[in-house]
């Protein structure tokens, strides 16, 4: 009877080391998994920080495209307006210029009807 009684204490122990082990096992299992989620949770992080700053640098590299057109475009607005008043200025120097030849034409006529006259008179 005492045989059986420590046979049985003996797959008892045995059962109960077992079954310890097992839990063991399963508890290191789950450290390591846990231990890899948080790692990988981690790199995912690193990836997400690291597009984060990417966008925010071509964001950057478009704004300053985007203002150096706008600077091209205001430039080429203020040569447009150049060029617009020196065309007014050479369409009033043309204006001035032709009125000036009128008048000449006008002083000639009236020089030329006066030296017919003086003719018509001598005559």
């Amino acid at each position: 009877v005492k045989e059986v009684k420590e046979v049985k204490e003996v797959k008892e122990v045995k059962e109960v080391k077992e079954v310890k082990e097992v839990e063991e096992a399963k508890e290191v299992e789950e450290v390591k998994e846990e231990k890899e989620v948080e790692e990988v949770k981690g790199e995912v992080k690193e990836l997400e920080v690291q597009k984060i700053e990417e966008v925010k640098e071509l964001a950057e590299e478009v704004k300053g495209e985007v203002e150096e057109e706008k600077k091209e475009v205001k430039e080429l607005e203020v040569q447009e307006m150049e060029e617009e008043k020196e065309v007014k200025e050479l369409e009033v120097q043309e204006v001035e210029e032709r009125g000036v030849q009128e008048m000449d034409e006008e002083k000639e006529e009236k020089e030329e009807e006066k030296e017919e006259k003086e003719k018509e008179v001598e005559e």
